[in-house]
């Protein structure tokens, strides 16, 4: 089973399965999780999720210092500069936690970008993104 993501003008397929593991592991490590996988995406008091027009697709937080945002992209979102904006914007906000899902093909491109343009985002690929995830929110405490 396949979800749709709305990321920007694309629409991307995720397994089902893989955002309920991500949403799990991250309630594991004692965060309120909401997905942006309906709209209006809102925490339960009603505020949306949203950063100027930037809805994330995976929103977790603990507290105000410790928010953890996941969006998954595709190798043409990547590519994209509204994308790189969102990296840049998201990657340098005190108390966030920002982190990108790709497929394996698109990793190494990720990366690259992610270094050539210095932006700190934390690269995960749809085929192994547990371990590396648990290890980035361990570290990032």
């Amino acid at each position: 089973m396949y979800t749709t993501i709305k990321n920007g003008k694309n629409n991307e397929n995720v397994s089902s399965s893989i955002v309920t593991s991500i949403r799990d592991t991250l309630q594991k490590n004692g965060y309120c999780v909401k997905t942006n996988f309906r709209y209006p995406n809102r925490i339960s008091s009603g505020l949306p999720i949203k950063f100027g027009n930037y809805i994330p697709d995976v929103f977790a937080y603990k507290s105000i210092n410790d928010i953890v945002i996941i969006d998954f992209e595709t190798c043409g979102d990547i590519l994209s500069s509204k994308n790189e904006n969102i990296w840049r914007s998201m990657a340098f906000k005190t108390g966030l936690d920002f982190h990108i899902i790709v497929p394996p093909c698109c990793r190494e491109k990720a990366k690259l970008k992610s270094r050539i343009k210095n932006i700190p985002v934390k690269i995960h690929c749809t085929n192994d993104w547990r371990n590396s995830l648990e290890l980035s929110l361990g570290m990032s405490k």
